[in-house]
């Protein structure tokens, strides 16, 4: 995957600052010792380690939506637009998805778990990278120039489901 230089604003500089990076494959490693993410990061402190682990997964979260707009050219899309900001939703969508009549249409969602547009886990993407828990490899291999996308998110990308 192609990313640009970080800005201070962007998750990609914030994971730099926690000593995280993606390697050439798309991994998740700490920056330092090339690892992958150890979850007992503070030993024996359970919930010093599960802040780190969720302020990682909000972190890879916002890194993944940059990634669908910058590099797979997505649009962010507010539902409903005229709603205030905690009671709306969004979903990405290539800038064609609805106005290509002579194309297919791809919608990507996952089955079940914490609903994060353009990813299929973040436990994944932490263990295996992103090529693996994130949806872009798919959205590429589908040709997004070409054809139309649109990946969901739940109504409030913060519930569960509760499906298994």
């Amino acid at each position: 995957l192609n990313k640009d230089q970080p800005n201070e604003k962007s998750s990609l500089f914030i994971l730099k600052e926690l000593k995280y990076d993606f390697n050439e494959k798309s991994e998740l490693r700490h920056t330092e010792t090339q690892r992958p993410f150890v979850f007992n990061y503070y030993e024996n402190v359970l919930e010093k380690n599960s802040k780190r682990y969720q302020a990682l997964g909000h972190l890879l979260e916002q890194y993944v939506y940059e990634l669908l707009e910058k590099v797979c050219k997505l649009q962010k899309v507010y539902i409903p637009p005229e709603a205030d900001k905690e009671a709306r939703s969004f979903f990405f969508m290539s800038e064609r998805a609805l106005t290509n009549h002579h194309s297919a249409l791809l919608v990507l969602l996952q089955d079940h778990g914490v609903f994060r547009a353009g990813q299929w886990s973040q436990q994944a993407i932490i263990h295996h990278g992103l090529q693996h828990g994130s949806q872009i490899p798919c959205i590429q291999m589908w040709g997004f120039c070409t054809r139309g996308e649109i990946l969901g998110s739940a109504p409030n990308t913060a519930r569960t489901s509760d499906r298994r």
